[in-house]
C-alpha cells in the first residue's frame, strides 16, 4: 500500500521546477486593507508578511530558526531519487514547507547592492508605513492559495494532500519540532498540472509557535501535534485552551467561518468536493481519526529510538506514519471494511 504514498510524494516533487517564485508587484497599500489577523498582515500581491506590533515580531525568530533545523535534516527515503527531486536529493523537504524569511538582494551586483538595498529598504517602508523589520518575504509564493481543500474535485487530489501532510508531520516529529499551531490557514496550497490532471501542493506555514528539541523516549511536546491532528486536542496551556476550546464550540453553534480553520485532517475528509465519494459523517470521522492516532502514537512510542540522524530510525518512524496514511485512504474508499 505504500505504492501510492510515494507516488504522492514523488509527483509532488516532480513539479519543483514549475512552482519557483514569481516577480511579485510592490505598491503602496493600505495595512487595513490587507488580510489577516490583529498582529500580522498578509500582502499576497508582493507575497509577503507584515507584522503590526513590535512583539509579533518575535514570531521571525521561530521562523528563521525552523528552516535551518529542518533544512539540515540528512534522511532521504528510499524511494526518492535524483530523478525525482531537480537540483538534489536534498532538496526534497523545500516542497513541503513555506517560510517568512528576510528580505534578500541577492542579484544586485556587489558595488550597487549598498545603494539598492538603502533604495529598497525605504521603498518598502513607505509601502507599509511599518520599518523594514516588521516585513518578511513568503518563500515559494507562486500559485499559492488559501483553504484549497475546498477546491479539491477528485480522489487522487485528495489522498495526495493527506500523504503529504502526514508527509510534513513524519518531518517535524523526526526534527523534534512542534509547529504548534497547523490549523488550515497555517497550511498554504499550490495547484500544479500534472499530465493534464491539477494536484495540489500543501505546506506548512508560520512558525511562531513551534517549540524545538522536544527530546525522550515520551517526547513530551514533541506528541501535541499529532494529538491535535487527530485528537483536535488544543496546544495551549490548560486554562488558555479550554477556553479556545469553549470559543469553538461558541463558532461552530453560530455557522462561523472561524471554525473552517481547524483540525485540517479532518476539513480534508469532511469539506472536499470529491463527487461520488462516500459522505462521512462528523461523529464517524472523529472517532476514526482519533483511533488512528492512537494507533500510530502506540507504534511511536514502541521504537526505543528516534533520533533524525539515524537512517535506520527515520526509516522505522516513517513506516508507521506511511501505514497510518494509507490506512486513512483505505477508510475514505471503503469505510464498512475498517475494522479495529
Amino acid at each position: 500500500m505504500s505504492y501510492f504514498f510515494e507516488e504522492s510524494i514523488k509527483n509532488t516533487l516532480s513539479n519543483i521546477r514549475e512552482l519557483e517564485r514569481q516577480t511579485l508587484h510592490q505598491a503602496r497599500v493600505s495595512l487595513r486593507d490587507l488580510p489577516g489577523g490583529a498582529n500580522k498582515k498578509f500582502n499576497p500581491q508582493a507575497g509577503q508578511t507584515i507584522t503590526t506590533n513590535k512583539s509579533a515580531r518575535k514570531d521571525y525568530i521561530n521562523e528563521d530558526k525552523a528552516r535551518i533545523k529542518i533544512r539540515d535534516f540528512e534522511y532521504i527515503p528510499r524511494f526518492l531519487s535524483n530523478s525525482f527531486i531537480p537540483g538534489g536529493e536534498d532538496r526534497y523537504i523545500d516542497a513541503f514547507f513555506s517560510y517568512q524569511h528576510e528580505i534578500e538582494l541577492k542579484d544586485i551586483h556587489q558595488s550597487h547592492r549598498s545603494n539598492m538595498q538603502q533604495s529598497n529598504r525605504s521603498n518598502m517602508q513607505q509601502s507599509y508605513g511599518r520599518q523594514i523589520e516588521d516585513i518578511r518575504n513568503v518563500s515559494m509564493y507562486k500559485g499559492m492559495i488559501t483553504a484549497g481543500y475546498k477546491q479539491i474535485t477528485s480522489k487522487e487530489q485528495l489522498f495526495s494532500c493527506i500523504h503529504q501532510l502526514m508527509f510534513i508531520h513524519f518531518i517535524l516529529f523526526m526534527n523534534r519540532i512542534k509547529h504548534g499551531d497547523m490549523h488550515m490557514k497555517n497550511i498554504k496550497w499550490i495547484k500544479y498540472n500534472l499530465d493534464g490532471v491539477d494536484y495540489f501542493n500543501i505546506r506548512a506555514f508560520d512558525f511562531g509557535h513551534a517549540v524545538f528539541d522536544c527530546h525522550g523516549r515520551h517526547g513530551g511536546q514533541r506528541y501535541d501535534d499529532l494529538h491535535y491532528l487527530f485528537k483536535r486536542t488544543s496546544q495551549k496551556l490548560f486554562l488558555a485552551g479550554a477556553w479556545e476550546g469553549r470559543r469553538r464550540l461558541r463558532d461552530l453553534a453560530r455557522g462561523a467561518d472561524k471554525m473552517e480553520k481547524h483540525y485540517p485532517l479532518h476539513s480534508l475528509i469532511l469539506k472536499h468536493n470529491v463527487p461520488n465519494l462516500h459522505r462521512h459523517s462528523e461523529r464517524d470521522v472523529i472517532y476514526r481519526l482519533q483511533r488512528e492516532g492512537e494507533l500510530l502514537e502506540k507504534s511511536l512510542r514502541s521504537i526505543q529510538n528516534k533520533s533524525p540522524n539515524s537512517h535506520d530510525d527515520c526509516s522505522n518512524v516513517l513506516h508507521f506514519f506511511i501505514r497510518t496514511a494509507e490506512r486513512i485512504v483505505f477508510f475514505i474508499n471503503y469505510p464498512a471494511a475498517m475494522n479495529y
